[in-house]
């Protein structure tokens, strides 16, 4: 695997979203919760001076005590605005006057003949509003996932409690919601993506993925679960695809590494992402990536009865959603993934404290850091032009790391060399003590 340059940034939070609001300028948000006096709730931007190592504060917004810090983080660069999922008060949230979704406006100012080198930022709070499709009536839910379409049309946002809802934006008002759902089966939401034309999107709940189309399902429309209008007269999604969670029956990491045993069905996914570019250039528009955590107390590969948390990732045709190919990229379970916009490189943070960097066509390591925070990565993201990836933690620290456009894979040779000359140097070991035998 290549080295590449990597340096620690202090957050003065715990960070828990984040994205670029230009290439070297990145916003995040995190901080105490409801309540917690001495830690902040906030936005704050900083300036990436990657060749310097080090960063500049720009800005910070503070939020209300009162309520939920920033969960999740998605930037509209051409309007300049950042969406945050950020609850109410429990008072609010309990009386169903939960406002989730707020939007953000920011302004850069670049810097004056006179004032070299100077950038400004501000942020500030442009609108507050409910989901409408989601009804977060528990304090203790949250929305979890949120993403922007690249044509800036739609807003996919999913919550803690299961469920999901997709907006236009910037109305918010509601384009469709999942309603195929039974309580029973109400799973975590944890990611949610657009494929790159913005026709499809895909919710990643802990059991299984549905790719939805994000156009609304017309009355007669026979294709998919849900599709056509509910009860109350709202158009539903149009579901084009269900991957069924790998160790429940559907094509499974667990599988494809071997692992037929019983404990395989606790796994769950972790995160999904459509592929971006032209594959002509390398890109992987035609893929879909999904994460792997597999369950505790499973038969690990270092014995029986020891607890199996391995992480795979696992790459989709995403015409056909034939499985192309499975890796397993960390012993212990990934919790945060990101795929650069070209469709080049796939990035992820695990619960080994570690953030990696594969390879988006072979799946292939480009890239690893070990302990690149004191607590898991709790949120991770390329840059526009994928050469920068940050990743945060909630022990207060960013991570700045320098993505070279011509990183290679892993092919193992390095590998084949290091084992042959360790082999070489077992041989001239065993000559030499066979001989030193002989002389006494």
């Amino acid at each position: 695997m290549s080295r590449v340059a990597h340096f620690p940034v202090p957050a003065g939070i715990p960070v828990y979203a984040l994205d670029f609001l230009e290439e070297e300028l990145v916003v995040y948000g995190g901080g105490g919760g409801v309540g917690r006096t001495g830690v902040t709730n906030a936005l704050k931007v900083l300036r990436i001076l990657k060749d310097d190592r080090k960063t500049e504060a720009l800005h910070e917004t503070k939020l209300s005590k009162d309520e939920d810090a920033p969960g999740c983080l998605a930037v509209e660069r051409q309007s300049h605005q950042i969406l945050a999922g950020i609850n109410c008060p429990a008072e609010h949230v309990k009386a169903g006057r939960n406002e989730p979704v707020r939007i953000f406006d920011f302004s850069v100012t670049a810097s004056t003949a006179s004032e070299k080198d100077k950038v400004q930022a501000q942020i500030t709070l442009s609108k507050a509003a409910a989901a409408k499709g989601l009804d977060i009536r528990d304090p203790e839910s949250y929305i979890r996932a949120i993403a922007l379409s690249p044509t800036g049309t739609h807003l996919s946002v999913g919550t803690s409690d299961g469920q999901h809802a997709l907006l236009r934006y910037p109305s918010l008002e509601s384009a469709w919601s999942d309603t195929s759902a039974k309580p029973e089966s109400v799973q975590e939401i944890f990611d949610t993506d657009f494929s790159e034309d913005s026709a499809q999107v895909l919710v990643c709940a802990q059991r299984s993925i549905k790719v939805w189309a994000t156009e609304a399902g017309k009355e007669g429309d026979e294709k998919g679960v849900g599709g056509g209008k509910t009860s109350s007269g709202a158009h539903a999604g149009r579901l084009v695809q269900t991957i069924q969670n790998p160790g429940l029956g559907g094509h499974s990491a667990a599988l494809a590494a071997g692992n037929t045993s019983p404990q395989s069905a606790a796994c769950t996914f972790r995160a999904a992402k459509f592929g971006r570019g032209d594959p002509v250039n390398g890109g992987t528009r035609h893929r879909l990536f999904t994460v792997v955590n597999s369950g505790s107390g499973g038969s690990g590969s270092k014995g029986k009865g020891k607890a199996d948390r391995r992480s795979f990732v696992t790459s989709w045709d995403a015409d056909s959603w034939d499985l192309v190919e499975t890796r397993k990229i960390s012993d212990k379970p990934v919790t945060v993934f990101d795929v650069s916009s070209d469709g080049t490189k796939l990035a992820y943070g695990s619960s080994d404290l570690s953030v990696g960097v594969l390879d988006a066509r072979t799946l292939r390591p480009l890239v690893r850091i070990l302990d690149a925070h004191g607590f898991p990565s709790t949120a991770l993201k390329f840059s526009p032009s994928g050469r920068t990836l940050i990743s945060a933690s909630a022990d207060n620290t960013l991570r700045v790391i320098d993505v070279p456009k011509d990183l290679k894979p892993d092919n193992g040779i390095g590998e084949l060399f290091g084992s042959i000359i360790v082999a070489i140097l077992l041989v001239l070991v065993a000559i030499w003590m066979h001989n030193r035998f002989d002389l006494l």
